[in-house]
């Protein structure tokens, strides 16, 4: 209740008053540092937790030159020093020069670890404008844009890529490899285009070929499946392609930027590197997004609503004639046993006659 409980804080109170002037009377709170910290800040705020708010107290550090922060940073020098002043070993040192020594090195430290932290944050920002790009699709798919024309447009992006690869513009025909042409698209979407390789084509003309071939396919399929379940379906389907390729290109990126750090050695700037080849993986990666989306979308199997009630009535069907057939037969079954039981019950009654003849 709340008599209890002030009841209790009055009694905690009183006991912390009571050790409060116990302390005060022993001078405060003395706090004692083995070490110096890279940090002078941390080391404030260790000495602050003595004479808090006007309270007595006293903070010391007790360091020794073989610390990592002194040996690292002019402990060498300083070494040198304190032989030459011949200061016997054991005894504790007091001086403004260890003082500056000290606050020397831990500003070298902080000015190291601010450059860490700026490279970090120049790697960052070469992620964070992929993540960017990535988030902006990812946004827009959520929040139920039509990717008809975006998946059009990813269509004809890799298409080309295929046609530049085996119909180059500035080669001949005769140098076109079209039946590898038509073998890449049957791999990646499963359609057979069949290319007249006896026909004198334009590049122009192959490529209109080409691209009404897949439009009509795709166009039958929505047709089929209805618009709205198909724009649902795409949506579905390059999210999750989507996601999976964005978290492995994230492990690719670290794995990368620990690959850079070595490059510094052979004179050149890690960050120039990483930039460049994540840029190179991004790119890879967006490819692989519109090539793997496609490819699901062509080769899935989709079927309207009325396709889809009459499976389910026809499965239905089927369903209640197997068992009504299992019915039947179990009741004949059951029959043939009721047979056979008045048999061996008729041919025992008639061997029991005998025994008693």
């Amino acid at each position: 209740t709340e008599e209890e409980y002030k009841k209790a804080l009055k009694e905690a109170q009183q006991i912390t008053s009571e050790e409060k002037k116990k302390v005060i009377q022993l001078g405060g709170l003395a706090v004692i540092g083995t070490e110096r910290h890279e940090s002078r800040r941390i080391d404030n705020q260790l000495r602050g937790r003595a004479g808090r708010q006007g309270d007595p107290g006293s903070s010391r550090f007790y360091l020794s030159l073989e610390d990592d922060l002194l040996r690292l940073f002019g402990g060498d020098k300083l070494k040198a020093i304190m032989n030459r002043l011949r200061i016997p070993e054991g005894e504790p040192i007091e001086s403004t020069m260890v003082s500056r020594a000290i606050e020397n090195a831990q500003k070298r430290v902080e000015g190291q670890n601010f450059q860490i932290r700026k490279r970090l944050l120049e790697f960052d920002d070469v992620m964070n404008k992929q993540r960017q790009v990535i988030y902006s699709l990812r946004r827009d798919i959520l929040e139920g844009i039509n990717l008809k024309e975006e998946l059009k447009q990813w269509l004809y992006d890799v298409a080309l890529s295929f046609i530049d690869k085996y119909a180059p513009a500035e080669e001949y025909q005769e140098k076109w490899d079209l039946e590898e042409l038509e073998n890449s698209f049957k791999e990646w979407l499963g359609i057979d285009i069949k290319i007249d390789k006896e026909k004198e084509w334009d590049r122009k003309e192959l490529e209109d070929f080409i691209f009404s071939k897949l439009e009509n396919y795709y166009q039958e399929k929505e047709e089929q499946a209805g618009e709205e379940i198909i724009r649902e379906f795409e949506r579905y389907i390059t999210l999750q392609v989507l996601d999976n390729l964005w978290k492995d290109h994230l492990h690719l990126l670290d794995r990368l930027r620990e690959s850079v750090s070595l490059r510094g050695y052979a004179q050149r700037d890690p960050l120039v590197e990483y930039k460049k080849e994540s840029f190179e993986l991004f790119e890879d990666m967006l490819y692989k997004l519109k090539y793997n989306t496609l490819e699901y979308l062509y080769k899935v199997q989709l079927v309207s609503e009325e396709e889809l009630k009459e499976q389910e009535e026809k499965l239905k069907k089927e369903t209640e004639e197997k068992l009504e057939k299992a019915s039947t037969n179990t009741e004949i079954d059951n029959k043939k046993k009721r047979k056979k039981k008045k048999v061996i019950k008729y041919k025992n009654r008639i061997e029991r006659r005998k025994r008693k003849k």
